[in-house]
């Protein structure tokens, strides 16, 4: 995809990368040295590429290591919502990015690890 410069009605958000459960895994088998070299490489707006778009995925995708869902098929009332899955490797994934980049990044969450790569208004 290709920002047209000679179209002014474009709005361009910013550039990303997925958070998903393969990467929130990869990144917790790193030592604290390396993940704070990768968050720097990623996030740092003045030294490095400073991704300010960030996307997750809701409950398990193709990139998980498992098939999980946030609720128990059938429970409309959503009595078994959990995320307790989330916990172990993606949240504290997305804490350290937010971290990372001082709470300035948006970040959205999609069914699905294929969704949409950018997002242009």
């Amino acid at each position: 995809m290709f920002v047209d410069p000679t179209k002014t009605f474009q709005t361009f958000l910013g550039i990303g990368g997925a958070l998903t459960d393969a990467a929130a895994e990869t990144f917790a088998k790193l030592s604290p040295a390396k993940q704070q070299e990768f968050l720097k490489a990623h996030y740092d707006r003045d030294k490095s590429i400073g991704y300010t778009l960030a996307r997750t995925n809701i409950h398990s995708c193709d990139l998980s290591s498992g098939s999980y869902t946030y609720v128990t098929e059938g429970d409309k009332e959503l009595k078994s919502f959990s995320v307790e899955h989330d916990r172990q490797f993606r949240i504290p994934f997305i804490k350290q990015v937010l971290a990372a980049t001082g709470g300035k990044l948006s970040l959205f969450a999609s069914p699905g690890a294929a969704a949409s790569r950018c997002l242009i208004t």
